[in-house]
């Protein structure tokens, strides 16, 4: 999605709205005991925020529905989820976007070679703006990472190597047992690179291209 910080939507600048559609995938009725807080956004009188609610509504951003007592609420919308995804950050030209993905194939293989770490990529997709040809310039390159594990590592293995390395930081359960097989190679293939958008959906849920395949053969 291209979109600038300042651009309005529904009169509200994009980066302040972007934060309101991630924090809330429901609006409560202005008027009721759960009421949301719209004053982020500059929007203090319940007339005001009316409005603002139906702009969202007839945009697509949010939809109406009714709970089961009876109660008014609006539901995020995909169009609205597609924007917390937005980074405002300076758009590349495809040139730049290439190169990007050619250093993440490289660091792919390097991740395959490398002892240390557990997992190999098994499947790399690219999807989004970075599939239209016709687009002179990109923002964020999403791309879709599948990972197995390497030949000799088992799931407890796997959980055991992930607590031991990740056992001093201040995570979840499912954050530790999946540091070693998910998180660590992922930072590895990222590199920080900020173009790089990593998305965990599965592969029917975007047009995609294949750009990487492995089945762990070893040279």
């Amino acid at each position: 999605m291209k979109l600038n910080s300042n651009d309005l939507i529904c009169g509200v600048k994009a980066k302040l709205i972007r934060d309101f559609f991630a924090k809330h995938e429901q609006i409560q009725d202005p008027k009721g005991p759960y009421a949301t807080n719209f004053t982020t956004l500059g929007l203090s009188t319940q007339k005001d925020i009316r409005l603002f609610i139906e702009k969202l509504e007839n945009e697509g951003y949010y939809a109406k529905k009714t709970a089961h007592n009876k109660d008014i609420y609006w539901k995020r919308e995909n169009k609205a989820l597609g924007v917390t995804n937005v980074k405002f950050i300076k758009r590349i030209s495809r040139t730049k976007a290439d190169k990007i993905l050619s250093d993440l194939l490289e660091r792919i293989k390097q991740l395959k070679e490398d002892n240390y770490y557990i997992s190999y990529v098994t499947e790399a997709r690219v999807f989004g703006s970075y599939l239209d040809n016709n687009a002179e310039d990109l923002g964020d390159i999403d791309i879709q990472i599948d990972l197995g594990l390497k030949p000799g590592y088992t799931h407890e293995r796997a959980n055991k190597i992930g607590w031991e390395r990740s056992g001093h930081k201040n995570l979840n359960f499912l954050m530790h047992i999946c540091y070693a097989d998910e998180t660590e190679p992922k930072r590895f293939l990222k590199n920080r690179n900020h173009y790089l958008s990593f998305n965990g959906d599965s592969k029917e849920t975007h047009k995609h291209k294949v750009i990487y395949k492995d089945s762990y053969e070893t040279k």
